[in-house]
């Protein structure tokens, strides 16, 4: 058996493809959100070089909005994280969260499962 046929193509009834390209612009996201914080943390103790990070900022600012959109169009376009409609009715779950737990649901639903019967 080859390295691909042993990859599956679903994983617990969602398409991998999917749940990758969610989980990589989630992964993304939050490296902009560290980024973010760190340069925020050193244009306040910077005061000499406030406008020379403050484009950075923006920039990245920019970035992180444009990769929430594409995390909420996933979320609403595909059925298999249909789940984050319902997760963003609960105070305090925004649509991040609610696309990072159904995500994990899509990998971990299988295991579980099996945790309930053991």
């Amino acid at each position: 058996m080859s390295p691909a046929a042993a990859i599956p193509a679903k994983i617990h009834g969602c398409p991998l493809g999917r749940v990758e390209q969610l989980d990589q612009l989630l992964s993304a996201r939050k490296s902009l959100n560290a980024s973010l914080a760190a340069f925020a943390l050193q244009a306040r103790e910077l005061q000499h070089a406030t406008h020379t990070l403050a484009p950075v900022i923006a920039a990245l600012q920019e970035q992180k909005a444009a990769v929430d959109k594409q995390i909420a169009q996933r979320t609403a376009q595909q059925e298999e994280f249909s789940i984050t409609r319902e997760l963003e009715k609960v105070p305090g779950i925004g649509p991040v969260t609610a696309a990072t737990l159904a995500s994990r649901s899509c990998w971990r639903r299988g295991r579980w499962s099996l945790q309930v019967w053991a």
